[in-house]
């Protein structure tokens, strides 16, 4: 199996073309080769990400405008802005 990142909706590879693979324990055959991302690849997937922000957080799942979404993400926000393994984390403003 081969896998890819998923950046703006679409398949992507590094971008630097790394990968990795990972083997059966017992037989030592190569059963998934994936992308290696870059830092370069996070940055762009958490624009990416920041921007459809925008307009998911206006949604729900009854399609009757923002809310729950947006409650979760700032739940999710005050857990990252205080788990110091995040600290560097960006993120949008909300």
């Amino acid at each position: 199996m081969d896998t890819q990142l998923i950046i703006d909706n679409q398949y992507v590879p590094a971008s630097n073309g790394s990968t990795f693979t990972r083997e059966h324990p017992v037989t030592s055959k190569v059963v998934t080769t994936a992308v290696a991302g870059t830092v370069q690849d996070v940055v762009k997937a958490a624009d990416s990400a920041a921007a459809a922000c925008k307009s998911w957080s206006q949604t729900s799942p009854s399609g009757e405008g923002g809310g729950a979404g947006v409650r979760r993400i700032r739940a999710w926000r005050r857990h990252a802005d205080n788990d110091p393994r995040h600290g560097h984390a960006r993120h949008a403003d909300l």
